[in-house]
């Protein structure tokens, strides 16, 4: 759980600079980022790395409790076994 966890921030002009560094440690840190910037190609590079951060972090710990308790089931099923 991060310090922004449960929190929604708007960060505009995220898809460079200084906006860009505040949507991602703001992601990281468990907050819901919405992503606004006026060029579509930037926002869309924003929205890119911090999903597959997010992605990392889940494979990880996917991972680490298929380690300790075996295959990790969902109600539909093994997500990796």
């Amino acid at each position: 759980m991060g310090r922004l966890s449960g929190k929604t921030a708007i960060i505009t002009g995220a898809g460079q600079g200084i906006g860009r560094a505040m949507a991602i440690v703001f992601a990281r840190e468990g907050a819901r980022v919405c992503v606004a910037e006026l060029k579509a190609h930037r926002a869309e590079r924003t929205v890119a790395e911090i999903t597959a951060e997010c992605r990392d972090k889940m494979h990880k710990a996917v991972t680490h409790l298929q380690e300790e308790f075996g295959a990790v089931r969902t109600g539909r099923g093994p997500i990796f076994s």
